[in-house]
């Protein structure tokens, strides 16, 4: 029997900041990297709120696959519940590192 190591990497990141108006900025993320074999799984999640408004909520996911050690090609998908129009994007390519 085969066995498969699975290993998690989480990160967790906040940001809290004042603009020169009134209004009250804060943000923050959650993210996870999934490496299984040749393929990298990743999904993230994150608020930012104006005001103490949610003026956006924003969730991706990803899956990369190395075709060599510095070639790779990735799918990525993003969607944002409270931006009226464009409210998803998604993204196909191949990364070459030197």
């Amino acid at each position: 029997m085969k066995k498969v190591a699975l290993v998690l990497v989480l990160a967790l990141s906040g940001s809290f900041t004042h603009a020169q108006s009134s209004a009250e900025l804060k943000g923050w993320y959650l993210s996870s990297v999934i490496p299984v074999g040749s393929l990298i799984y990743s999904m993230a999640y994150g608020q930012q709120t104006v005001s103490n408004i949610v003026a956006s909520a924003k969730t991706a996911v990803g899956v990369s696959y190395w075709l060599s050690k510095l070639t790779s090609v990735y799918a990525n998908y993003a969607y944002d519940s409270k931006i009226a129009n464009m409210k998803d994007a998604f993204e196909i390519g191949i990364s070459r590192a030197f």
